[in-house]
């Protein structure tokens, strides 16, 4: 898995170094494209650390034996599937989910909570942050919006539209960021895949 982590953090990490060095409108014209590419590009380094599993288990004295021909193909394969597929399976179906229902509700109040560019952001967001990181992160999102907009309306004393446009990105990079500390919390683990 630390593979498919370190693509997660790369990805995150030069989308929001573009945007910082001045590429937005290159990155936003090519947003839905760079989103369906993650996603094409993880499932696939999630096939890589499968076959990497198989020739580990292949190796190993006790593991072997529950890979053909002792043990039917099933076993592994269900292995994999839920310790390395689920967990961003999971996390797709939950972003495209929150991004129908973000469209839904953006076009009943006529295009006044998100850009056009924001759905892609926040299915890479989610995706990348699997799960249960999603959960983390759609924490993360609220805590980080109620600041900033408690902020512009007490201290700064502004009503305008605010757009969580800039943090869609940086918000789903600290939460990969802090997952490996945040499993420690009782809920986020009672959300972890485990092989059955």
């Amino acid at each position: 898995m630390a593979l498919v982590v370190t693509y997660s953090i790369a990805v995150l990490a030069i989308l929001i170094g573009a945007v910082a060095l001045g590429y937005r409108p290159f990155v936003v014209v090519r947003l839905r494209f760079i989103a369906l590419a993650s996603v094409a590009g993880l499932f696939l380094l999630l096939g890589i650390e499968s076959v990497v599993q198989y020739r580990a288990w292949s190796l190993a004295a006790p593991q072997k034996f529950l890979l053909p021909p002792h043990q039917s193909i099933v076993y592994f394969l269900t292995y994999v599937g839920w310790r390395l597929f689920a967990p961003y399976v999971l996390s797709l179906f939950v972003a495209l989910v929150l991004v129908v229902m973000a469209r839904v509700y953006n076009r009943r109040h006529d295009g006044a909570f998100f850009y056009d560019d924001e759905f892609s952001a926040l299915v890479l967001g989610v995706f990348l942050s699997g799960t249960p990181g999603w959960i983390l992160y759609a924490c993360s999102m609220i805590i980080a919006a109620a600041v900033i907009i408690a902020f512009r309306s007490l201290i700064l004393r502004r009503s305008d539209k605010f757009s969580l446009r800039e943090l869609w990105l940086p918000v789903a990079l600290f939460d990969i960021l802090i997952y490996t500390w945040a499993l420690q919390l009782p809920f986020l683990r009672l959300m972890q895949f485990a092989a059955p």
